[in-house]
């Protein structure tokens, strides 16, 4: 394979990320290339070393797009870091979409319950109307109680979700790094 060969590949693959940072990846590129012919090797050994220019447009979409999520917190990003990072290989897609699936899901439940007991007292009029007896009474202030719980359930649940975010997103940056070949002590 040829240097430009590889880095019209390389260029192809990398459409998805913004114009600077595709010229800035593919900059490196070049001058990696320069510096090897300038060593005296020729450009085909060069590209070989290097590896296949698809495989490594993955792992540097999959690395920019989990560096991007890691200092701006958007939901549409971690998915697209997450379905990135999955395209790396089979195996890599059941064992980040377990996970995420799991932990969305039990917090879509969790949600669902905190909503449940907030709109508590609205169905307890609903189903008894306005209270008449003492029972009634205490079924009512019993509602009121848990929407107390549940707007508190729903404060920490959104501070579960930030932690769970941050905590996810470091998951797919170590998963990313096993899938490139490196340790888990390097660096």
């Amino acid at each position: 394979m040829t240097k430009d060969t590889f880095l019209k590949t390389l260029e192809a693959e990398l459409k998805g990320l913004d114009r600077e940072e595709r010229e800035e990846i593919l900059a490196e590129y070049r001058e990696h290339f320069a510096m090897a012919l300038a060593d005296g090797r020729d450009e085909a050994g060069i590209a070989l070393s290097l590896g296949n220019p698809k495989a490594l447009a993955k792992e540097i979409r999959a690395t920019t797009l989990i560096e991007q999520v890691q200092h701006e917190v958007s939901f549409t990003k971690l998915f697209h870091a997450i379905f990135v990072a999955a395209g790396l290989g089979l195996v890599n897609l059941l064992i980040l979409a377990g996970p995420f699936f799991g932990l969305l899901g039990g917090l879509a439940g969790l949600y669902a319950a905190a909503g449940a007991l907030i709109l508590s007292p609205l169905v307890a009029l609903y189903m008894n109307g306005v209270p008449t007896s003492g029972a009634d009474w205490l079924q009512l202030v019993f509602a009121l109680v848990m929407t107390v719980v549940g707007w508190y359930m729903g404060r920490g649940l959104i501070w579960l979700t930030k932690w769970m975010y941050r905590w996810f997103v470091k998951y797919l940056a170590y998963n990313v790094k096993l899938v490139k070949g490196k340790g888990i002590y390097e660096a």
